[in-house]
Order: structure tokens, then C-alpha cells, then sequence
């Protein structure tokens, strides 16, 4: 399907961004904070409803007609990222996202900008320049991309991701830095949320072990990719070496609540992985 055929018109009734009057969503599990961005909202003459759950979003935007949508990514049930993929696929660019979030570090905003939010406000937000944002003439992520000078990568590693019935198969070849892994994990995490897939299979080969996950941040991008309820990743690697990593790996993740295990053959690692695997989907 081409990525323009399946998207939703406008609803109608649906005004642009820069109206004197705006419909916005605001979506946040914390309720106070919902409260207080819908009192600064009104007080500027605009529309608002609130949601608190992520799979509750869509519903209120087709619901209300928002122009604009105010979006946590850590939110219970779905996450923001899995949100703003699901509105670019049903509205295009007719709808303008913006994340509303605690989820501050370079990692949370290259995906935010990735998956389609139009701008990325860290909390505690200036509220001058939230308002700002609202009623700014549109200008897409997609189109500030392509406005930007194209970037050299000289990195040497590869990868391929293939879909399983499922599951998402991730394949990393040559890695040798934790500059590689970021770069790995990066487009790991954004073809994840693309499809949707909450069972992920990462095979390493022919690659260097890294060990000092935390010190070169590399589990921020392990949290995005497990920042979904139900979703498993299995890890298996074609050395004793990096096998061993995946242990320090897993045994992080599970310090954290993570649902990430290390196996010696993909076989087992997809058995784990089918597991209930309609209860995560």
C-alpha cells in the first residue's frame, strides 16, 4: 500500500493550525498535568478534551475533530511513538503533533522526530512557548528533514530487518562500536513502531561484545523499544563473547521489569517469543 493511500481526510470541521480557535487533544496519564495544560488552553480561547490512556487517543481525536494534539510518550496501554505513527497514517499532515513529555534525552527526540511528532517539548514546559508551537504555521517533520543537508554515514556495520509471522527478525553484522549498536538500535526501535511488532528478535553476528550499555546510553534505546506493555525481545549472537553481553544485557533489563532473554539458538528464542503472543498484540 502506498503510504498515501490509507490516509483519513480531515474530519470535517477540522481547522488548521493558526486559527484564532483550535480544537486540542490533550493525552497524559497524569491527570494533573492534563488539568493544568487544559486551563492554560482555554484561557487562550481554545477547544480542548483530555484523554489518559493511549489507546484512547485516536478515538478522541476522530471524535472531537482535533487540529492539534498534546502527547505524552510515556502513557499505560500505548505509547506516545506508537500514537503519532497510528494519527500520520490516518490524518497525514493535517493534524499537528506535539510531544508533551519527561522523555527528554537526544535518543527520545531523534525517534519523537522519526516517527512523526511535529516538535518535542521537555517537561517542565515553558508555557509561552507551548502556545507558540500550537499556532505555528505548519511545518512538517518530514519537510524539515528534507530541508536538511544530507548526512554522511560512515559507519561500516549492517543490518536487515525481515517480518515473521509474529515477530520482527533483526539481523546486525560487523558492529564493533557502541556507535554502531546506537545506529543499529535506532532504526531498530523506529521500524518497530512503524509496523507495530512487540516481538523482536535480534541476531548478532561476526560482532565485537559491548559491555558498558549504561555508559555509552545504549539502554535508552532498549527502553524505547520496550516502552510498549507486552513486548519481548530475544537475543541471540554466534559467539561465546557476545553471547556474554547479551547476559549483562538481559540481566539490566530485568533489574528493570524488561521482558529480554538470551538464547543460544534462534529456535528456542522464537519459541519464547510466540509464546501468549496474542495477549501482547
Amino acid at each position: 500500500m502506498s503510504p498515501t493511500s490509507h490516509l483519513k481526510p480531515p474530519p470535517a470541521g477540522h481547522s488548521l493550525p493558526g486559527a484564532k480557535q483550535l480544537r486540542i487533544v490533550i493525552a497524559d496519564d497524569d491527570r494533573d498535568t492534563a488539568a493544568s495544560l487544559e486551563a492554560l488552553l482555554n484561557d487562550e480561547g481554545h477547544q480542548t478534551r483530555c484523554v489518559y490512556h493511549g489507546r484512547d487517543v485516536l478515538r478522541m481525536v476522530d471524535n472531537f475533530r482535533a487540529d492539534v494534539v498534546l502527547l505524552d510518550i510515556g502513557m499505560p496501554g500505548k505509547n506516545g511513538y506508537e500514537v503519532a505513527r497510528e494519527l500520520r497514517e490516518r490524518y497525514g499532515n493535517a493534524t499537528r503533533i506535539i510531544a508533551v513529555t519527561a522523555w527528554a534525552k537526544s535518543a527520545h527526540k531523534m525517534l519523537a522526530e522519526k516517527v512523526g511528532f511535529d516538535h518535542h517539548l521537555a517537561k517542565p514546559y515553558d508555557p509561552q512557548e507551548l502556545l507558540a508551537l500550537i499556532t505555528l504555521p505548519m511545518m512538517p517533520a518530514l519537510l524539515r528533514r528534507a530541508k536538511e543537508p544530507a548526512r554522511r554515514n560512515p559507519s561500516r556495520v549492517r543490518y536487515t530487518f525481515t517480518r515473521h509471522a509474529g515477530y520482527l527478525r533483526a539481523e546486525l553484522t560487523g558492529r564493533s562500536t557502541a556507535a554502531e549498536t546506537e545506529e543499529f538500535l535506532q532504526a531498530l526501535a523506529v521500524e518497530a513502531l512503524q509496523i507495530g511488532s512487540r516481538r523482536l528478535l535480534i541476531s548478532v553476528r561476526a560482532s565485537d561484545p559491548i559491555f558498558r550499555v549504561e555508559e555509552y546510553s545504549l539502554s535508552e534505546y532498549l527502553k524505547l523499544l520496550l516502552s510498549n506493555p507486552g513486548t519481548r525481545v530475544a537475543l541471540v549472537a554466534d559467539s561465546p563473547e557476545v553471547r556474554a553481553a547479551h547476559e549483562y544485557v538481559e540481566t539490566i533489563a530485568f533489574q528493570r521489569g524488561a521482558d529480554v532473554r538470551s538464547y543460544v539458538t534462534e529456535k528456542d528464542a522464537v519459541g519464547w517469543l510466540l509464546v501468549d503472543r496474542d495477549e501482547a498484540n
